[in-house]
């Protein structure tokens, strides 16, 4: 839906300060996210609660889960303008014969980076939500980065 915008966004801004901005507003809405969830976390009821049908809906829980929309809604949009203009800017950065390079290592960036909703999953089914917050403000630090 915001592909073809951003295409032409890409286009008529300065890329690199695009790149920048969107990294910069990932960074800050998943922080501000993680933020949220630490401070409505003692009204989130256990996975165990939730399995055995014994949690009531937590206070703020309309809220939250609009919060957590928004955050979705903004990070996902900042990404797709992000890889726009992330994918074009490689041939004004990079002379011709080491394109082939700047590219692999562009994607293969991003793959690594994409991969880390793995470490989510298996850190919160292994050590609970408390340890895959650690890792979600990691991984927030290191796109601010």
């Amino acid at each position: 839906m915001l592909s073809l915008p951003a295409g032409v966004i890409a286009d008529r801004v300065d890329r690199r300060r695009l790149l920048v901005w969107m990294d910069m507003l990932r960074a800050a809405v998943i922080g501000g996210f993680a933020v949220a969830v630490l401070i409505y976390q003692a009204h989130i009821p256990d996975p165990e609660a939730v399995e055995a049908g014994l949690a009531e809906s937590p206070a703020g829980a309309g809220w939250l889960l609009a919060a957590l929309y928004a955050t979705a809604l903004t990070v996902g949009s900042a990404e797709v303008l992000r890889d726009n203009s992330a994918q074009t800017l490689p041939p004004a950065l990079v002379k011709k014969p080491h394109l082939k390079r700047a590219n692999a290592r562009l994607w293969g960036a991003e793959v690594t980076a994409d991969g880390s909703a793995l470490i989510y999953g298996a850190t919160a089914a292994q050590q609970g939500s408390a340890s895959c917050l650690g890792v979600f403000w990691v991984q927030s630090a290191g796109k601010a980065l």
